[in-house]
């Protein structure tokens, strides 16, 4: 998994595996799905090192995977999720000099939306296409984040192959809100 970060509390790891903050509360105090102890606690709430929750965040996006594949269509939240952080994604992009912890911010958001869209890529169904679609851009989006972060964090590096690689970035999200407006509207979303 390796996301670059060294800490998790409940919000990162609602945000890792695409459910809400309060599941991953009651997955704790149930001590249901196997999930390790905190290995500290602060005033904030419970806090992991990633080397301790990584695995078992791996395990459990499996499981949430094989279940959603057999679920059918992504849930209507889901949807909704995914189109408030590409559109976040795309207003950041579109920015003349975007800010480089906002862009980071953005992309490491989208970055996460691709594992749980993950169980309804497929071929076929324009939805599935459009989750696929997702996906690869999160995966995109999520080294794009690592590459920001590793950068210069006072701005954007400005040489030609980063602006490229933005303009890219920035046509992808583009191309795909057409589709996501879509999904948006269609009644298997808005059950």
């Amino acid at each position: 998994m390796s996301s670059g970060r060294r800490y998790y509390g409940i919000a990162e790891i609602a945000g890792s595996l695409g459910v809400d903050r309060q599941l991953v509360t009651v997955w704790r105090r149930r001590l249901s799905r196997g999930m390790p102890p905190p290995d500290d606690e602060l005033a904030a709430g419970p806090l992991w090192r990633a080397a301790s929750i990584e695995p078992w965040i791996e395990h459990v996006r499996a499981e949430l995977a094989r279940s959603r594949s057999d679920a059918g269509p992504p849930p209507p939240t889901l949807i909704r999720q995914a189109a408030r952080r590409l559109l976040r994604l795309t207003a950041v992009l579109l920015e003349d000099a975007p800010d480089a912890s906002q862009l980071e911010r953005a992309l490491r958001a989208f970055g996460q939306i691709g594992d749980p869209l993950g169980g309804h890529a497929g071929e076929g169904d324009p939805l599935r296409r459009l989750c696929g679609d997702l996906v690869t851009l999160g995966d995109t989006a999520r080294a794009a984040a690592l590459s920001i972060k590793a950068g210069r964090p006072a701005g954007v590096e400005e040489s030609p192959a980063a602006l490229a690689a933005l303009a890219a970035l920035r046509a992808e999200c583009i191309r795909l809100l057409p589709g996501l407006a879509k999904a948006l509207g269609s009644a298997s979303v808005d059950r």
